[in-house]
């Protein structure tokens, strides 16, 4: 299964990105796993968006792509290859082997 893959860290590229065009990078790098500050609000705590930011900002200097895209940028506005480097940025960021 797909979750079994992604257990064992194997991560899909798909040639359409599968990213969402209306989000910024950092939440499109994060997508699904979001980081959250638990605390007492428990499963409805609010996203980590310092966190988020920090992490999809170190994850796209990795890439080398950092100096030219900024994390909070929309995906709507960038290229197809920048969208690649996104998706690639995304299956880095879960550990793919």
């Amino acid at each position: 299964s797909t979750r079994d893959a992604m257990d064992l860290g194997i991560e899909t590229i798909h040639q359409d990105t599968s990213l969402a065009p209306d989000l910024s990078i950092a939440r499109n790098l994060f997508l699904g796993r979001e980081p959250v500050n638990f605390g007492w609000l428990g499963v409805f705590a609010p996203l980590d968006l310092a966190k988020l930011r920090k992490a999809a900002s170190e994850l796209l200097k990795r890439v080398g792509i950092s100096k030219k895209l900024d994390a909070d940028a929309l995906v709507s506005t960038l290229s197809g290859g920048e969208r690649q480097s996104i998706a690639i940025s995304r299956a880095m960021q879960f550990a793919a082997k």
